[in-house]
This record gives C-alpha cells, sequence and structure tokens, in this order.
C-alpha cells in the first residue's frame, strides 16, 4: 500500500512540474526528466527550479518519501534509464 502510494506521489509530482512550469526553453518532457533526476538525486533546490513555488513544499515530501523507499527510488531510477536510451 505504502509502495503505490510512493509512486503515485512520484508521478503526481511530475505531473505537477510538467502542468506548471512556465517561461522554460526546454520541451515539457525535459522539464521532467530534469525534475525527477532531481529528485532521485536528492536535489531540492533543482526540483524547486522545475516547478512553481506552490509545489515546493510538495517537492521536500515526494523527496522525503522516496529516499526513504528503495522501492520508490528503483523505480524513478528505471524511468530515467528508459529514458536515456530514447535519447
Amino acid at each position: 500500500m505504502l509502495k503505490k502510494i510512493t509512486q503515485g506521489l512520484s508521478v503526481f509530482a511530475a505531473s505537477i512540474a510538467m502542468l506548471f512550469v512556465a517561461g522554460c526553453s526546454d520541451s515539457p518532457e525535459d522539464v521532467v526528466v530534469k525534475y525527477m533526476e532531481a529528485i532521485i538525486d536528492g536535489d531540492i533546490k533543482a526540483a524547486n527550479k522545475f516547478s512553481t513555488q506552490p509545489s515546493h513544499e510538495m517537492n521536500k515530501f515526494v523527496m522525503a518519501k522516496v529516499s526513504s523507499n528503495a522501492d520508490a527510488k528503483a523505480a524513478l531510477k528505471k524511468l530515467k534509464s528508459k529514458r536515456s536510451k530514447l535519447k
């Protein structure tokens, strides 16, 4: 149950980043990848760069959940790996 919640939060956070990023020259897909990489790396400043001010508190929550859950971290790394193969 916790695994599903954590994964759901990660997807939700990525969706927020993709939908609300403004003034960025990167494509929406690139922004999501950079946001997720920041979450994986535990880089709150980078995650905040690719999201809006209201979602910054959510970034902290998602990062804490990902860093404490090996399954969530593995799932995000798998996404990153798949994305790099598509380039």
